[in-house]
């Protein structure tokens, strides 16, 4: 099931920097820059523990599922 993190949109919809989420957070700066740049990177359940208890996100709010191919209005026909 195809998969990637929001992180990078959650930073910027909190309004707050890469720096400042991981300090709230207390998750390592190079874990939160490597989620903001790279949304293929997934995060561990001790990471998403950690922003749901800060943030008071969901699990959606930090990952979102797509489609294969990326076309999710496509259908067989």
């Amino acid at each position: 099931m195809p998969m990637r993190n929001r992180i990078n949109e959650l930073i910027q919809t909190l309004g707050v920097s890469a720096y400042r989420f991981a300090e709230q957070t207390g998750i390592t700066k190079n874990t939160v820059y490597l989620l903001k740049n790279n949304p293929s990177q997934f995060p561990s359940s001790e990471v998403f523990d950690r922003i749901i208890s800060v943030y008071k996100v969901t699990p959606n709010d930090i990952v979102e599922w797509y489609p294969e191919g990326g076309d999710q209005g496509a259908t067989d026909r």
